[in-house]
């Protein structure tokens, strides 16, 4: 199966075993210039964000070949790494998933990448629906630049493959203020990471699929304060109470954010980033 782009890709988010492919990567022909100078940042920005590679996972019990399956998703390099900051997210210390062996074989692909260019860099994701979020993510790849570098940035603005929501919660800030945002946030990230028609197929399969799919729902159930009403839709295999649920779980934390972070519920709407992530590329001289 190949997924492109696909944040559905979180319902497998642990990863027994991870395999990178070999191939899907076209590199520039040429390394990036070492001097320090923005131009650096800007190429190497350009280089990840142009760059594809494909990477290729099984999940489930591997001691268990019945109940292993295969994923690939092929993606850009910065689209990798948006899909990592969002499948390894946090609400406050509680991660929604464990992402970890996804989120090193990413690393890896893009620091391949950033040793044939020849350039010293680091590359970080970061995802949050709104500024100083108790919920977002985060994934770091390449170098840690020497304390007394020149350092210079170049940022990127990647989708995050959930739904914007903007336009909904400016709607909703005017109808019931910041718990209308708040909830509005919390369905929208609720649907991007789980599709309902995916899900709903996920649960109704009685198989490891099945199982996969309840675990997680279960795991980032305690990550949004424990969404009760989880369990029940599990047992029922309803995808859209499940997700009713969840988001209900989620809506408390991220109106309390906010209610301290903006003045009024429509600079709180007008500011939401559900939809992007924010990849900034440093670069210095060897």
């Amino acid at each position: 199966m190949v997924v492109t782009r696909a944040i559905s890709t979180v319902l497998d988010a642990s990863v027994c075993v991870l395999l990178v492919s070999a191939s899907a990567l076209a590199l520039a022909s040429a390394p990036v210039d070492q001097r320090s100078d923005p131009d650096t940042a800007d190429r190497t920005a350009e280089l990840l964000a142009t760059s594809t590679a494909q990477v290729e996972y099984e999940v489930g019990d591997s001691a268990s070949s019945d109940r292993v399956a295969s994923r690939t998703v092929h993606d850009t390099l910065t689209g990798l790494l948006a899909t990592v900051a969002v499948t390894s997210a946090r609400v406050g210390d509680s991660r929604i998933a464990d992402a970890g062996a996804f989120e090193r074989a990413v690393a890896d692909r893009v620091n391949r990448t950033l040793r044939r260019s020849e350039t010293s860099a680091q590359v970080r994701a970061d995802w949050e629906p709104h500024s100083d979020s108790t919920l977002g993510g985060e994934v770091v790849a390449g170098e840690t630049p020497p304390p007394d570098a020149d350092v210079h940035a170049a940022t990127l603005s990647v989708s995050s493959d959930l739904p914007t929501v903007r336009s909904e919660a400016v709607s909703a800030a005017r109808r019931d203020g910041f718990a209308g945002v708040a909830r509005v946030v919390a369905q929208g990230v609720v649907r991007g990471l789980f599709p309902p028609g995916e899900t709903r197929t996920a649960l109704a399969a009685r198989s490891a699929r099945a199982d996969r799919a309840a675990t997680r729902y279960r795991e980032t159930a305690r990550a949004f304060g424990g969404a009760p009403g989880v369990r029940r839709a599990l047992r029922a295999e309803n995808a859209t109470k499940a997700n009713r649920a969840l988001a209900d779980g989620l809506a408390p934390a991220v109106e309390s954010d906010l209610r301290a972070e903006f003045r009024t519920p429509t600079d709180a709407a007008r500011e939401l980033s559900v939809g992007r992530v924010r990849v900034t590329v440093r670069t210095w001289s060897a």
